[in-house]
């Protein structure tokens, strides 16, 4: 963009869509460039939790990335994890999971089991699995069903999370690619921490 644009008194995401239409124009639909203005234009749609625009557009731009990149590559792996925090917002857990399960096999390939990605997808996955327990008649039974696999899940990202923690391994997120995307993940994991600590306490006092 230059001087004029920036003096039209645009949007941001006015310039990020003028941004992409450019790029779109001089350089293809198939070019990283593009893909990572799709990631930046879908930043906008976290602020108005249009989940179902969000996952067309990570979609549109992963499919960039795993033919003109890798399939196994850092951006990949993000934003199949992005996908996964999407589905869950709607509910869609058994996708979500199907998510998990393809961000948490790039995130080895990509960033290595000990890291910090590799961490943040098991603690995507005890969210999708405790959120996902069927309700009904048996409710209590698959209730502790998914609270006990999730809790297996956990152990295994506590204890990544002390090893990470004890060798001072630093986070080599792409820390430019999304501003919104990484920051409601972690929102959504603060939430199920927030939702054990209050059944905790209900327990707690129904004992007493």
């Amino acid at each position: 963009l230059d001087d004029a644009d920036m003096d039209e008194g645009l949007t941001e995401f006015q310039m990020l869509e003028r941004a992409y239409n450019i790029r779109l124009a001089r350089q293809g639909p198939s070019h990283v460039a593009v893909a990572c203005c799709v990631v930046k234009q879908a930043d906008y749609y976290w602020t108005i939790d249009s989940y179902e625009t969000l996952i067309k557009l990570y979609q549109q731009a992963l499919a960039i990335f795993a033919a003109e990149v890798s399939p196994e590559c850092k951006q990949v792996a993000h934003l199949h994890s992005w996908i996964c925090t999407c589905l869950c917002h709607i509910g869609k857990y058994t996708e979500a999971a199907a998510s998990n399960d393809k961000a948490t096999a790039t995130t080895k390939r990509a960033f290595g089991e000990v890291s910090w990605e590799y961490h943040r997808c098991l603690i995507d996955r005890c969210f999708v699995i405790t959120a996902s327990f069927k309700r009904g008649e048996d409710q209590e039974q698959e209730a502790r069903k998914a609270f006990s696999m999730a809790e297996r899940v956990e152990t295994r990202a506590t204890m990544l999370q002390r090893s990470l923690e004890a060798d001072n391994v630093e986070d080599n997120r792409l820390r430019e690619f999304s501003a919104f995307a990484p920051l409601r993940r972690e929102l959504m994991h603060n939430s199920r921490f927030d939702e054990n600590a209050t059944s905790s306490k209900s327990k707690r006092e129904s004992k007493r």
